[in-house]
């Protein structure tokens, strides 16, 4: 489960903010936050619909059936009105589990965290593209969506000249390039790419202390329009 202690040697939150805010100062972040739309809707309309998903989160009934609800409503809004398939929903396992993601992600430690994140994403369809969009939801002010395009804007950040944050696969399309997935995004190292992303939760938040950004969300969001 754990990231191999030498790949991370040196590595510190502090030192991904210093390159992240060297590729992207904070008036260019500023600049793609009002430029944020999802689907068809205006900036104004696509910040509050996310507002009003991670207010319904917030005063959630926490029990099963309305976790798992939140959770399939969160992905109908993110993922163009698919739903978590009714397998899933059912199964006692995927409920327990995403419980438990939504606990540890009000408060718990880190560890838990990244357990229950591998967890969820050991099921069928359950990426981290899925799973960070429950967690964003879930906590804005330290969750983040990584998905595909978060993680193509990420690509310019490098750690001994490799990509260090890990690419989320994109088809090609007439308008949008292909990206070809990482290796950390296969299941079988999920715990490791839980581990990554509270390393790129982590890196945001240290953003978030040396600027005017009050959530990672928020960051996240500009990171989102940058990868297009």
């Amino acid at each position: 489960m754990s990231t191999p202690v030498q790949e991370l040697q040196g590595v510190e939150k502090s030192d991904l903010a210093d390159a992240l805010l060297t590729i992207y100062p904070e008036q260019v972040l500023n600049e793609w936050f009002t430029k944020f739309a999802w689907g068809n809707n205006s900036h104004e309309q696509s910040v509050a619909t996310r507002q009003k998903l991670i207010d319904r989160g917030q005063t959630l009934t926490v029990d099963e059936t309305s976790v798992v609800n939140f959770f399939n409503e969160v992905k109908k809004w993110g993922f163009k009105n698919q739903q978590i398939s009714p397998e899933l929903v059912n199964n006692p396992d995927f409920r327990t589990t995403c419980l438990s993601l939504f606990e540890a992600w009000q408060g718990s430690s880190e560890s838990k965290k990244i357990k229950t994140m591998g967890e969820l994403m050991g099921f069928p369809g359950m990426g981290i593209a899925n799973v960070s969009k429950f967690t964003a939801m879930t906590d804005p002010v330290f969750g983040a969506i990584y998905d595909s395009r978060v993680s193509i804007a990420l690509r310019p950040l490098t750690y001994k000249d490799k990509i260090f944050f890990p690419t989320v696969g994109r088809r090609k399309t007439q308008s949008k390039p292909h990206y070809n997935a990482s290796v950390m995004t296969q299941k079988k190292y999920r715990f490791r790419l839980a581990e990554r992303y509270i390393l790129f939760l982590q890196m945001l938040s240290e953003v978030q202390d040396r600027s005017q950004f009050d959530q990672n969300s928020k960051i996240e969001m500009c990171l989102f329009m940058i990868g297009e």
